[in-house]
């Protein structure tokens, strides 16, 4: 068995404001594919007196989708997430080209695993099982904020040769449930049976406040509580709060994001980091016309929000920026295959874990209502289960 890396698109066009589709060889296991997507904001750098926090690529990549057989969703994510989940198998956030000023390129890096990690001998799609798979990216980066032709490079990692899996199992990624925060709301769900899963994934997105572009609260206040049941309400494996969770995870799962770029936002202005719970921030002048900043660049001091913000400003000299913490991309997790197949999925069935139920807490009070929360799985399907 050997690995193959094929770059199956290069620099190919894509239409802003629009669905990107392309489909997959007809035949190979497949093990990952990865893309890289370049996009130009627009002149003027209209971010720069924005109140949007929202100013990366990816922020506008609205759906990652692998459709099998023209009807049913291998991958179905926002990028966000896609980079997440990849962030989990990899250890490693997104190689991303941030630059803010006018008509400055960026490029957002995308990573699909559809096994466990990259390169998994035991799990991946076996292309041949299928009539037709696609890949299709939708993404809303309107004129207003970007212009220019976007491209996408597409490419796929493959497993190849004696020993190489066969019809073997993959595992499936989709957005479950999505709904808006009230203030000390619960939401109540019941875990869809069928397939078994390895992760339940949260993401919490605070309301951002539309005079400024920051957020109203820390993704703890977004969803507060987690309370897991499982057999039927007679095992609780988990009732914590969010930052229990997340902290945990930096700890015993290695889980530590760090994002960067160049930023020229308002001073004032929030401006999205990638980073859910924000506790390392530093920054320096990057000078592009040559001269030397005359500003301080100031980064807010002891601000863990998402959505950062900058005291001072120079738009000749953006705010080269390093930030790190926990909760990439705003998520956190349940690991049920960390040690799959040596430990079991989780089971929502009669015959396993019976009934499997999430109650869900928003904390109490105005700046925690109007978020949202996304509740997403990745589970294990074979080519039999997406019809």
């Amino acid at each position: 068995m050997y690995k193959r890396v094929q770059k199956y698109r290069s620099a190919v066009a894509m239409t802003r404001g629009d669905t990107y589709k392309v489909d997959l060889p007809a035949a190979g296991f497949l093990s990952w594919l990865a893309l890289e997507i370049t996009v130009q904001q627009g002149a003027g750098a209209p971010f720069y007196t924005s109140v949007l926090s929202k100013w990366r690529p990816v922020d506008y990549l609205d759906n990652v989708i692998v459709r099998a057989n023209g009807r049913a969703d291998i991958v179905n994510v926002p990028g966000r997430i896609s980079n997440y989940l990849a962030f989990c198998d990899q250890k490693a956030t997104a190689y991303d080209v941030l630059r803010e000023y006018s008509a400055a390129y960026n490029v957002s890096r995308q990573f699909v695993n559809f096994g466990r990690y990259a390169w998994d001998p035991l799990f991946g799609l076996d292309l041949s099982e299928f009539d037709n798979i696609e890949l299709n990216l939708t993404n809303s980066w309107a004129d207003t904020y970007w212009q220019g032709s976007p491209t996408v490079t597409v490419t796929l990692g493959f497993l190849e040769g004696a020993g190489a899996p066969a019809r073997a199992k993959f595992f499936r990624k989709e957005i479950w449930r999505s709904y808006t925060t009230a203030s000390d709301g619960r939401e109540y769900l019941e875990l869809p049976v069928g397939l078994p899963i390895r992760r339940v994934g949260f993401q919490a997105d605070p309301l951002i406040v539309s005079s400024d572009g920051r957020s109203t609260c820390p993704i703890t206040g977004t969803l507060q509580d987690i309370k897991m049941t499982m057999r039927s309400g007679a095992v609780t494996p988990y009732d914590e709060k969010l930052g229990d969770l997340m902290h945990r995870q930096y700890y015993i799962e290695g889980l530590h994001p760090f994002t960067w770029g160049a930023n020229a936002h308002d001073a004032d202005h929030g401006y999205e980091s990638g980073i859910g719970d924000v506790r390392i921030s530093a920054g320096i002048s990057g000078s592009r016309d040559g001269s030397a900043a005359s500003t301080v660049p100031t980064i807010k001091g002891d601000e863990n929000m998402p959505a950062q913000n900058n005291e001072t400003y120079d738009i000749e000299h953006p705010t080269q920026f390093l930030f790190g913490g926990a909760a990439y991309e705003h998520c956190v997790h349940y690991e049920f295959g960390d040690r799959f197949p040596d430990l079991p999925l989780l089971d929502p069935s009669k015959n396993g874990d019976g009934i499997v139920t999430l109650e869900l807490h928003t904390a109490s009070g105005s700046d925690y209502a109007s978020g949202t929360v996304r509740v997403f799985l990745e589970r294990l399907a074979a080519a039999s289960d997406v019809g």
